[in-house]
């Protein structure tokens, strides 16, 4: 039975293969299977879109992330060269901003006719009414208590406190400092004082009658034994009169640009010559007004006791 089954299947195999021979001498010589190829084509084609599906679903897939990932590297790589650029650019403007007040330093140097140092900021007070700032020159540089320093602007302070290789300046603009000035219109004398907090000065002891006008420049007059003569010190930004008060508030602007400047002048020899002047003249005066104490001490007890 066996036998049987298998000679049966072996005679079904060959013909078939016959047949299938047969049609595709037919076909090749006469096409007449051209039609029925097209109609099961159609059939068979969705079949085959449906199998070629998932296939061609995870290589887009892939492909998305793959591209996903590579954009995202270049875009955070991008993203860096861009800070790093802007970096180097904010770098290249400070160096230019810096060689710009070298430059306008050396000029105003010239024009002073004194010796002077460079110096640049270390540090800055940030107490709201000490208005200090830290330069790098000490008394290893000739650094001095008392020496004047300046910008390519005007006068901005004087050193109160030297170390090695550091110094502490006091700005114009400290409650402390009193600069004597002269108005360049008109040869007005006065004292301007620092105001502290506001970043500003004001001239003392101006009368309601005196001639000062918004405006007018102020420049340095050199009787204080501090600073230099004929330089910038401010200019008058307002004149206020207060109704029953014997004195006008006169607000004057820095020349000095206190809150930009990163290099100064320190200003020596001659300046410092004028700080020992002024300290001799200050203790001949001390030593006059004792002795007259001294005198009019023993002058009353002589009278006391006649």
């Amino acid at each position: 039975m066996l036998f049987r089954q298998g000679s049966l299947f072996n005679f079904r195999f060959f013909l078939l293969l016959v047949l299938s021979v047969v049609l595709m001498v037919v076909d090749h010589r006469q096409h007449h299977l051209d039609k029925l190829r097209q109609a099961l084509t159609t059939v068979i084609a969705p079949v085959q879109y449906v199998v070629d599906f998932p296939v061609d679903f995870f290589g887009w897939v892939t492909t998305s992330m793959a591209t996903h990932k590579a954009l995202v590297n270049d875009n955070a790589n991008l993203r860096a060269d861009n800070l790093l650029l802007k970096a180097q650019v904010q770098r290249i403007l400070a160096v230019e901003k810096e060689n710009s007040q070298l430059r306008a330093l050396l000029q105003s140097s010239t024009k002073a006719g004194l010796q002077v140092h460079v110096a640049r900021l270390l540090a800055v007070s940030t107490d709201a009414y000490v208005t200090e700032v830290v330069i790098d020159k000490g008394t290893n540089d000739g650094a001095f208590v008392g020496q004047p320093v300046l910008d390519a602007n005007g006068v901005m302070g004087q050193v109160i406190q030297t170390s090695l290789l550091t110094s502490r300046v006091m700005l114009v603009t400290d409650p402390r400092s009193a600069v004597p000035v002269q108005d360049d219109r008109n040869g007005l004398r006065a004292i301007a004082i620092g105001t502290g907090a506001h970043r500003t000065l004001q001239l003392a002891d101006i009368t309601e009658t005196a001639n000062v006008e918004v405006g007018d420049t102020l420049s340095t007059t050199g009787l204080g034994l501090r600073y230099p003569s004929g330089y910038p010190l401010g200019k008058v930004v307002s004149v206020n009169h207060q109704p029953g008060e014997q004195f006008a508030r006169v607000k004057v602007q820095p020349s000095a640009r206190i809150n930009q400047s990163r290099q100064v002048l320190l200003v020596s020899s001659s300046a410092k010559s004028l700080v020992n002047e002024g300290r001799r003249q200050v203790k001949a005066m001390e030593k006059s007004h004792r002795e007259q104490l001294k005198t009019q001490r023993v002058t009353n007890g002589v009278r006391g006791n006649v």
